[in-house]
This record gives C-alpha cells, structure tokens and sequence, in this order.
C-alpha cells in the first residue's frame, strides 16, 4: 500500500474515533462514514483500494461546503446596496493640511457597483494570490471601504458559540474571512503586492488562533482539512499575513 493512501487510511481512523465520540456511534459505522465521504464504498473498499474514489463530496470541514452562507454573510457585511469606486486616476492630491491629510481633489465620476456585483467580487478575491500584477488600490478600497469587517466577524463569534458543529465551522470560517479581508487592507496599503489565496489564510490563521494540541474538536478538524501549504505562518494570535522577505526587510523576523 503506497505512503500517500496509508495516510488516508490513518486520517479516516482518526476522524470516525473523533465522530464516534461525539455522535455515540459504533467506530466502525463511523469508519464507513468517514469513508463515504473521501469517495469510498465503505471502509473496507478503502483499505482493498478495489475501485477508484469517486468524487469527493465536501466535508463538513470544507470551506467548499459552506460556500452559499459565506456569500449571504459577504451580502450582509457590504457597507451600502450601491458603492462608487473612484481609481487613482481620478483622485488628484492638491497638498495636504494642517493636520497633515491629503487635499484631494476629485476629476472623474468612477464607477459604481450594486451589492450582488460587490459580493462576486469578494468571493473571487478568495481565490486569488495577490502578487505585483493586482491593482492595490482597489483591493485596499474592497476591503477598507466597502466591507463590515467586524460585523462579520461577530456573525461567526455567535455561531462559533452555537451546540450544531456545522454551524461552529461556519462561524471560525467566518471570523476567518472578517480577518483575510484585514490582511488584504493592510497588505496593500503597505503596497507589499504579495498575499495568499483564502484557503492557504485559512490554514496558517487556524494554526495561529489554536494551538496543536487544542481540545476544540471543530478546531482540529479543520486542522486536519487544511494542512499547512504556504512557507510562511502566523505568529501566535497575529492575523494579518506577509511573505518573508517583507518581514525580514522590515526586521520583524
């Protein structure tokens, strides 16, 4: 049996002992759910490897799965129903005045974009590395401007406290994202032009708001869902994301 399916065979066993636990179901029957859901007929069509998974149906730790909430909470947390975007082009600084701010003086009409357009954009912004080809002035605007950051992140702080395990996951993925969108603001305001994607956030932010050896159940199963991929991590309890040669120009590391 090659390396790469004896660790799922070890990942599945763990996952049934863990939902035997807190579902009072026999661990074996929890060995052909957990086995179901990597694609298998059952536990022992995963150990036999007889036939080729079929594809993998999100599990409850899949950001995936979650998907349709984490668009309706984006919907909620856009700051007004339409937003008008105006790129530097349009943006002339006249000086600056006694307290130092910048007098702009404002020469185009911009663009304005409805809440629906809003939250398509979010969503993508998920999926996307950020890197020198990205225009940071509109991602330092999607994401200090026109999104409630900490009301999404107190939507997920109340359902993080709810008995229903879905609705715990959805909640840590929603403080997540209420810090990812932090990281993106911060990022290009200090025009570092290199960021992960959410998923690769997602797993080095878990690791730095719980330890390894957490008892949070919901933790470690999402700990389990999104190993580490990306070479730089979070410090413990920080949130806002940069690469290394940033941190280190900056002597932070």
């Amino acid at each position: 049996m090659k390396q790469s399916h004896l660790n799922i065979v070890s990942h599945a066993k763990k996952r049934a002992k863990k939902l035997s636990k807190i579902s009072a179901q026999p661990y074996m029957q929890c060995l052909d759910s957990v086995a179901k859901e990597l694609g298998f007929a059952d536990f022992h069509d995963l150990q036999q490897k007889r036939s080729q998974p079929t594809k993998k149906k999100p599990s409850a730790a899949s950001i995936d799965k979650h998907h349709a909430m984490m668009e309706k909470c984006i919907w909620h947390c856009i700051a007004e129903d339409t937003l008008t975007y105006k790129d530097e082009s349009s943006l002339e600084v006249l000086g600056f005045d006694y307290l130092g701010r910048k007098v702009i003086q404002d020469n185009g009409e911009g663009r304005t974009y409805s809440r629906g357009e809003l939250t398509e954009i979010y969503l993508k912004l998920l999926d996307s590395e950020i890197d020198s080809s990205a225009d940071l002035h509109w991602i330092e605007w999607l994401t200090r401007r026109a999104i409630d950051k900490e009301a999404m992140k107190q939507y997920g702080y109340q359902l993080r406290n709810d008995e229903s395990g879905d609705k715990k996951v959805i909640g840590i993925i929603f403080v997540s994202l209420g810090h990812y969108y932090r990281s993106l603001m911060d990022n290009c305001a200090h025009k570092i032009a290199e960021h992960i994607n959410f998923k690769q956030y997602f797993s080095v932010w878990l690791r730095s708001m719980y330890s390894e050896d957490t008892k949070d159940e919901i933790a470690n199963m999402l700990m389990e869902e999104y190993p580490i991929d990306v070479s730089q991590t979070l410090p413990r309890n920080v949130t806002s994301w940069a690469p290394r040669w940033w941190l280190e120009e900056q002597g932070r590391i």
